[in-house]
């Protein structure tokens, strides 16, 4: 790992924010997670804390099937099932749902469904991504927190049904937009923010042009407000 877990989300956060926002990465979780679903905390039958958002009952991760395939136990005996009594009996005695799914992944903690990534932390359905965290539902991103349903998007925090989306925050069903705060429906947006709907074009606030000063200077205020209150926007709805 170039960098470690709580370095890189700083690193995020400080491209998004444009300064240093102080929360670690378990921080940031409690900040930025809400409205994500992420696998809860299971015990497998060996007692090991496993991830996993299936609601089943008995769970195993992969060391526990590697030693089920080594003892040969995973096939049973044929018997006769006469009756759905029969059949319930039969599947109660082998029914155990894997939990910490992964292929071709590394450095993933507390994460399920993962396929073709690294560096996944506390997340659930993602697919060749690297450098993400407390999201569900991500394909081909890197550098990610707080996202959903997310698509070829980079430096991210709390986006969602988006995608080639990078450097922004609280940005929904957009595509192509960079350094953009609270947009809704718009499409190759850069320095943008509270906009809604619009194509093309820089510096808007709240659907209205302003100039590249002005903008900042009204951007640097949003930012105060948000570090001062928890990264909340009364007026914009959350995820």
């Amino acid at each position: 790992m170039l960098m470690d877990e709580n370095e890189t989300f700083r690193a995020v956060c400080k491209e998004i924010f444009g300064q240093d926002i102080g929360l670690s990465l378990e921080e940031g979780e409690k900040v930025f997670a809400q409205g994500i679903l992420l696998p809860p905390k299971r015990k497998t039958i060996s007692g090991e804390t496993v991830y996993t958002n299936y609601d089943a009952g008995k769970y195993v991760d992969f060391k526990n099937i590697e030693m089920s395939i080594r003892e040969d136990t995973l096939m049973r005996k044929t018997a006769e099932i006469k009756s759905l009594e029969d059949l319930e009996r039969f599947y109660r005695q082998v029914d155990t749902f894997l939990a910490n799914k992964t292929i071709n992944s590394k450095d993933c903690r507390m994460s399920d469904s993962v396929l073709g990534s690294m560096n996944v932390y506390h997340s659930l359905q993602v697919r060749s991504c690297k450098f993400v965290g407390f999201s569900q539902e991500l394909q081909g991103c890197e550098y990610t927190y707080g996202s959903k349903s997310m698509a070829d998007s980079s430096f991210c925090i709390r986006c969602q049904d988006s995608k080639l989306v990078n450097n922004c925050f609280e940005v929904s069903w957009s595509g192509k937009c960079s350094n953009c705060l609270y947009c809704h429906d718009c499409f190759d947006l850069r320095d943008c923010m509270f906009c809604f709907h619009i194509v093309s074009k820089q510096y808007c606030i709240a659907n209205r042009q302003y100039t590249k000063e002005e903008y900042f200077r009204i951007k640097k205020k949003v930012v105060a407000h948000l570090l001062k209150n928890k990264f909340k926007m009364n007026f914009f709805p959350v995820l």
